[in-house]
């Protein structure tokens, strides 16, 4: 079985229904017209989120109609599939969409360690060295972002700066902060 047709598209994980129809061998016009159904069910909003009209170009050169599907828009579609081959299939879908999302979120991590996980030098050849920090609000605000303790808050952490639990400091404006390599280890669980 190949590997389902799964990119990272604006940030989020994407199929189209061109994709599924050749995935699950399907004819094309067979899996617009289960959208089609599909959408006269489901809400506007739902629809909006999930299924967005694009075209493409087919194998005879014509642009046609499509979809291009987000995993609940793909997982719609796909329920409505019978079979042992189409419940093989919906996984293989199911498990490709997963790896993309944990790509993303490894990414969001990276960025994170990347824009602030590194040591400062102090002026005038100073050899040692300075943690960087962020707000208590910017810490929960990537840790938000990455899915990760969704109702986390920055009284909370600065609670365990001040227990401590994590390391950090208040600033000379009164703000408590985080050093970010405490945000990483929160984030990458290391």
């Amino acid at each position: 079985m190949n590997q389902p047709l799964v990119r990272i598209e604006n940030g989020r994980p994407m199929t189209t229904s061109v994709a599924v129809a050749e995935f699950f061998e399907r004819e094309h016009y067979n899996v617009m017209r289960d959208i089609s159904n599909l959408l006269s069910h489901v809400s506007e909003r739902f629809s909006a989120l999930n299924f967005e009209g694009i075209t493409y170009v087919d194998s005879r050169g014509r642009t046609s109609p499509c979809y291009r599907l987000t995993r609940a828009g793909f997982a719609m579609t796909a329920l409505g599939f019978t079979g042992k081959k189409a419940i093989q299939f919906r996984e293989a879908y199911i498990t490709r969409f997963d790896e993309m999302e944990a790509k993303l979120q490894e990414k969001e991590i990276k960025q994170l360690e990347s824009k602030y996980v590194r040591q400062l030098i102090l002026p005038a050849g100073d050899e040692s060295l300075v943690r960087d920090s962020i707000t208590c609000g910017e810490a929960v605000k990537h840790l938000h972002i990455l899915g990760l303790y969704p109702t986390l808050t920055p009284g909370q952490l600065k609670g365990k700066i001040k227990r401590g639990e994590l390391e950090g400091h208040q600033d000379e404006r009164g703000y408590w902060r985080i050093y970010v390599d405490q945000v990483t280890t929160l984030a990458t669980g290391n």
